[in-house]
């Protein structure tokens, strides 16, 4: 490129540019001044430029100011629509647009607790009320029951089963029946409070001279001797050792079986539960020591021993 070519050219770009080369190329470095010092009669915008030369040199290009129908023509919206049409639709009204759930109201706090002056346990001398005592006690335990209450509790059922079954197999299985005399009717051949075991027996295998034990009247049983028997129909005349007279003949049917075996003074414990008054007795004995039982294996007797063993040995 030639040397006429080139200065050509770059007045051609200076000329373009407004004759920005020039001015640039007129600007030579300078090496920055040693710092001015700060003077009163200085006005305010040298002390805080005191390098003019160098700003100027060192600022920005400025640019050309653009109009305003540059960046926002009039058919702005027409040349939008036209390059995106589904922008073109009528703006939808704010009503179709979803609206914001409205905003839920805050939950009212509960009143707070109105609380007893009294916040700690009472003293000695001081007394409250059934409410604050009832705030102030501790919250009860769930009752439960301990191993030592569980294992008397199936104690006590297998022995009123074992019982129970003592009396009922006996007499379902075998015929065998225990009671107690209580009468003097035998006199020393059955005395009064002697146990007696019967067993039901046919007809044929009661001999005369034999005890049997017979129902007479509701629920009366009466143990008399075998004096006399007739086989039609079934009847047995009795005699007690001990009475003068006969006993006026009784019924097969009624009799509940043949004395077997008898004891002295064991039957007094069965002829003692045939009252009304004993049976009542006796049941709230039982109930009164199998309550004592009960709680003496609970946890509350437990720890009420331990504190007085405590309590003792620290004395």
């Amino acid at each position: 490129m030639s040397t006429e070519n080139r200065i050509r050219s770059l007045q051609e770009f200076d000329e373009a540019f407004s004759g920005r080369f020039a001015a640039a190329a007129a600007i030579t470095p300078v090496r920055a001044p040693e710092p001015m010092p700060q003077m009163e009669f200085y006005p305010q915008a040298v002390q805080q430029q005191p390098y003019p030369q160098a700003a100027a040199q060192n600022a920005p290009m400025p640019h050309r100011q653009m109009r305003k129908d540059e960046y926002f023509p009039q058919n702005y919206e027409a040349s939008v629509a036209a390059a995106y049409p589904a922008y073109s639709r009528q703006p939808m009204p704010l009503s179709a647009l979803p609206q914001p759930e409205p905003p839920q109201p805050m939950p009212t706090p509960p009143a707070p607790q109105q609380w007893s002056a009294v916040t700690r346990p009472p003293s000695a001398g001081q007394t409250l009320s059934a409410q604050e005592a009832q705030r102030l006690a501790p919250p009860p335990k769930p009752f439960r029951l301990t191993m030592k209450q569980k294992a008397l509790g199936l104690g006590t059922v297998a022995v009123l089963l074992i019982l129970l079954l003592a009396v009922l197999v006996p007499r379902l299985l075998f015929g065998i029946e225990f009671l107690a005399m209580g009468s003097e009717s035998m006199g020393e051949t059955i005395p009064l409070g002697s146990l007696v075991i019967i067993k039901k027996a046919p007809f044929e295998e009661v001999l005369v001279g034999d005890i049997i034990t017979y129902e007479y009247g509701r629920g009366n049983l009466v143990t008399r001797r075998v004096v006399d028997k007739r086989s039609d129909p079934q009847v047995i005349a009795t005699k007690g050792d001990n009475a003068d007279g006969y006993d006026p003949p009784v019924a097969f049917e009624a009799v509940r079986g043949v004395v077997r075996w008898h004891g002295r003074l064991l039957g007094y414990p069965l002829y003692w539960m045939r009252l009304t008054a004993s049976k009542i007795i006796a049941t709230a004995i039982f109930i009164a020591a199998w309550g004592a039982l009960f709680y003496q294996t609970s946890d509350a007797w437990v720890k009420k021993r331990k504190r007085s063993q405590a309590d003792e040995t620290e004395a």
